[in-house]
């Protein structure tokens, strides 16, 4: 928060993730011989894994970025309730004080004075 020539701004961070996955490169394209049934079968389960250690990454990255995002929300709700709470402990000394002076002046002007 900083205030300069009566204009208030707020300094907020705004960001997003983006995930590119990279371009499969194509096996040799001259390849002249059939794959056999162990190699589609072979091919299948190593792209099946790649599959899932990539969505695993991507899981591991978003809980992460999700852990940092809590962590910048927690520090501004504690910040605002810490504010909130110092506001209100100031109001209610100010209005204890202005209740306790308001009492001494209405004794003071109701008290009945003696002369000697």
């Amino acid at each position: 928060y900083e205030a300069d020539d009566d204009s208030y701004e707020l300094d907020r961070h705004i960001g997003f993730n983006v995930h590119v996955n990279d371009i499969a490169i194509m096996d040799n394209p001259n390849q002249i011989d059939a794959p056999s049934k162990a190699e589609i079968h072979a091919k299948f389960l190593i792209d099946l894994s790649d599959t899932l250690s990539m969505k695993l990454y991507d899981m591991v990255d978003h809980q992460s970025y999700l852990k940092e995002r809590e962590f910048v929300h927690r520090e501004l709700s504690e910040q605002t309730f810490s504010r909130v709470v110092g506001w209100t402990v100031t109001e209610a000394i100010a209005l204890m004080t202005i209740a306790i002076g308001q009492i001494m002046y209405l004794r003071k002007f109701f008290e009945s004075r003696r002369y000697l």
